[in-house]
């Protein structure tokens, strides 16, 4: 007898599966996520302060357009020197063929962070000017992050599959030990049914053989797949005509039959087969609207 379709090695093999698919989704999305966020408002950020920049250089060179690549003193105060001291960008103004014209600030520590914005004055692009920052501490950041979600991940995997497998096990273990006793059971019953001195068989509201035991296969001269569960009654009866153990009518037999058993009440009968043995039958309904007959 079967419980459970899935065996259960495969049960504990797919909590399993679930535990790490969740730890490493917790592990790597977090952090992931925390990246890309940080990431593209860092990015947004020195985007901004390009433009801003951008803005403000072009303003100028607007006004000296033949010297502004010499005025490197103004073009610095423009872009605000102690402010990319002070947090540690630095800021790089190029002319349209791309010559260097002027740094400011000490080159940041990688990873670098870069963002451009063009210059343009009278409706011509007359240079870019460059953002950059470290992108150290933000490595630092998902660094943290990453082994906070490791540990989340952790927990997440001992949550998923080592406490459900716990209870996998300790059901596992119930159900064994009543699908034992449940074996046990039904060995006593078959001992039973099948050491009588009786022919019984048992059928259900529908008509159809439930049990049969060894003494009424005998008693008739049956094969066990003729009484195999599932055998209609009318069938049964036409197999017991045509090896000659039923002498009635078999229709007759199977109308009175029913009128007893829907009536509730035991009957008892004597039958003679063709070998002239006399076979007591007792009919006993039963509450659900089958019977159990011996012979």
């Amino acid at each position: 007898m079967k419980f459970i379709g899935i065996k259960p090695l495969s049960l504990r093999t797919l909590v399993s599966a679930i535990g790490f698919f969740v730890a490493i989704v917790t592990a790597v999305s977090v952090p992931t996520g925390y990246l890309f966020v940080e990431y593209s408002a860092a990015a947004s950020a020195l985007n901004f302060k390009a433009h801003l920049k951008g803005n403000r250089l072009a303003k100028f060179i607007y006004g000296h357009d033949a010297l502004w690549q010499y005025q490197t003193v103004r073009l610095a105060e423009l872009i605000e020197v102690p402010e990319a001291d002070s947090r540690g960008d630095q800021q790089r103004i190029f002319d349209a063929a791309g010559k260097l014209i002027l740094a400011v600030g000490s080159d940041p520590a990688r990873p670098v962070l870069t963002q451009a914005a063009p210059i343009i004055a009278g409706g011509v692009q007359v240079g870019r000017i460059e953002v950059l920052a470290s992108g150290q501490p933000l490595v630092i950041r998902t660094v943290i992050v990453t082994a906070l979600s490791c540990l989340l991940g952790f927990g997440m995997f001992f949550a998923v599959r080592v406490l459900p497998l716990r209870v996998l096990n300790r059901t596992l273990g119930a159900l064994a030990s009543s699908q034992h006793s449940l074996q046990d059971q039904n060995y006593r019953f078959d001992m039973a049914i099948n050491n009588m001195s009786q022919g019984l068989v048992m059928f259900d509201a529908n008509e159809r053989l439930v049990v049969c035991n060894n003494r009424y296969v005998a008693m008739y001269g049956f094969s066990h797949d003729a009484v195999k569960p599932g055998r209609t009654l009318t069938e049964l009866l036409k197999h017991r005509a045509e090896t000659g153990n039923l002498t009635p009518d078999q229709e007759q037999y199977r109308t009175e039959l029913l009128e007893k058993i829907k009536s509730g009440e035991k009957t008892d009968f004597v039958l003679e087969d063709r070998d002239g043995r006399a076979i007591l039958v007792s009919n006993q309904p039963m509450a659900n609207g089958g019977w159990v007959a011996t012979h």
